[in-house]
């Protein structure tokens, strides 16, 4: 695996282990509603409270799969396992910028498609 791939791996490895112990912490304590409504700050402030307790369990889901997903890429040295992790990230934030229709959540999915763009052609280039 090249270094563009690497780096990106690693990344994700932070990102989905940070996704999983805030909003595993949210879930275990009850309080993903009101946790979960300051850490996510790409819903709008008119989400209700039980699209913010959906999107804490679809960001913990998220973690994990990410976490899985770039321990793989890095385990057996292949970059695809890293595009796939960004895939399940922007299919997310997809989803959000689709449902919410929110400027944050358009900005998220940009950011999201732009970590993909670069997964992809660290793998291309790996």
């Amino acid at each position: 695996m090249n270094v563009m791939a690497s780096v990106l791996a690693w990344f994700y490895v932070v990102f989905g282990g940070l996704e999983l112990l805030s909003n595993g912490l949210h879930l275990a304590t009850g309080r993903s509603r009101t946790w979960g409504r300051l850490q996510h700050g790409d819903l709008p402030p008119t989400a209700t409270d039980d699209q913010v307790h959906a999107k804490v369990l679809r960001m913990f889901a998220v973690g994990a799969a990410v976490v899985a997903l770039t321990v793989t890429a890095l385990t057996t040295g292949t970059a695809w396992w890293v595009v796939a992790a960004g895939c399940a990230v922007a299919l997310v934030a997809a989803y959000d910028a689709v449902t919410h229709r929110f400027v944050r959540s358009t900005v998220a999915l940009a950011v999201t498609v732009a970590l993909l763009v670069l997964a992809t052609v660290a793998a291309v280039l790996d």
